[in-house]
């Protein structure tokens, strides 16, 4: 009895030793501070929906504080003391208040605090306990629409000119479709250009996207060119231009196209390029569109005064070729497809055909036109 009586004490008394220095390390730890500064954003006056609480600075007595830091600071996201983000507003600087002669805080009309004197972060010390409150100022705000769905907002200060790259950085998102651009109007007949100027009221613009992801939108000969090197989505913007001329611009066939052509009913006009096979043992797709694989879908386009010259070296046997496509796999799709032009060839023996040496179960191919193609077979090197 004695023994178990002994060990129930000796346990009690490491508990009380262990408690104690837990106490101790903590009071060790704890940071220590002379005076305590209160952030107060004052906006007590201003119908919110969020409530921003006070923030807190412990500083020693007789130095400076630092100031919270700006939503447009480069290193907002990875400070540990940050200005609070008061939708609509921003603010301008940090005032002591204003008291009466009773040592109370005068208010304003609309219950704001009267503000004092202008806080100077960079000479200012701290001698007491203080608070310090915001000086708001309006802040309007650039809401982006789709349809009646807010996808973005970013407010400015006033009188702050706003750019493109400035209101959103990449562009628009919106899951299973491409942006295209803004517009004034839900309708989305006026577009919105961009720099503006703030004022006092909110801008409402919308966003227009394009159906089905990574669309290249090109409205020039030399765009269309890079993005069909690219074996991008195309899409032809008809409101720009309904016509791409290729005069001067290269034009470099690929081998093998498996992208999309939507061109909107455009017309490319005046594409002159040159396809070769240097050697026999080379397989290549001698064609304005090379081997259209099963993904390919080209639609909605005319190709007018389509020059493509076929150059064959070192060939004893006819070496296939065509104007449009060298090869049509199954699955791809052409349809309303209008082409024009001369097909021809330089040096030894090749195979000319206007629309492609073979071609299986394609579809939409009765919906094309390539009565227009001249093929040329005799053109000396």
């Amino acid at each position: 009895m004695m023994r178990k009586r002994f060990l129930t004490i000796l346990i009690g008394l490491c508990v009380v030793v262990a408690v104690g220095c837990l106490s101790g390390c903590n009071s060790r730890r704890a940071a220590h501070y002379d005076y305590l500064v209160t952030f107060n954003y004052n906006t007590a006056h201003l119908q919110l929906s969020e409530k921003y609480d006070d923030q807190y600075l412990g500083a020693m007595a007789g130095q400076r504080i630092m100031q919270p830091t700006k939503e447009d600071s480069d290193n907002y996201g990875q400070s540990r003391f940050r200005e609070l983000q008061i939708k609509g507003y921003a603010v301008q600087g940090w005032y002591t208040a204003q008291y009466d002669q009773n040592g109370n805080v005068v208010k304003n009309e609309d219950g704001s605090v009267a503000l004092g004197r202008p806080w100077n972060f960079a000479t200012d010390v701290v001698t007491e306990n203080l608070t310090l409150y915001a000086q708001l100022v309006l802040k309007p705000t650039i809401h982006l629409m789709y349809g009646d769905e807010e996808i973005a907002a970013k407010s400015f200060l006033i009188g702050r000119e706003v750019a493109e790259k400035t209101f959103m950085r990449n562009d628009p998102k919106v899951e299973g479709h491409t942006f295209y651009d803004y517009y004034a109007d839900k309708a989305l007949t006026e577009r919105f250009v961009f720099p503006i100027v703030m004022g006092e009221e909110d801008i409402t613009i919308y966003a227009r996207f394009i159906k089905g992801e990574n669309w290249s939108i090109v409205s020039t000969a030399q765009e269309f060119a890079s993005a069909y090197r690219a074996s991008a989505k195309i899409y032809v913007d008809t409101e720009v231009s309904k016509e791409l001329d290729f005069t001067g611009v290269a034009f470099t066939p690929r081998l093998e196209f498996g992208g999309e052509i939507n061109g909107n009913g455009a017309v490319l006009k005046n594409i002159s390029c040159v396809v070769k096979q240097n050697n026999i043992r080379d397989i290549e797709n001698l064609a304005l569109f090379g081997t259209l694989l099963r993904t390919a879908n080209i639609h909605d386009i005319t190709f007018a005064n389509v020059q493509v010259t076929v150059k064959v070296f070192e060939s004893k046997v006819p070496i296939p070729a065509a104007l449009f496509a060298y090869k049509i796999v199954e699955g791809a799709k052409v349809t309303n497809v209008t082409v024009s032009g001369v097909l021809k060839k330089e040096g030894d023996a090749a195979a000319l055909q206007p629309i492609c040496v073979s071609g299986e179960q394609y579809i939409g191919m009765d919906t094309c036109d390539f009565s227009k193609i001249e093929v040329i077979e005799d053109t000396e090197a």
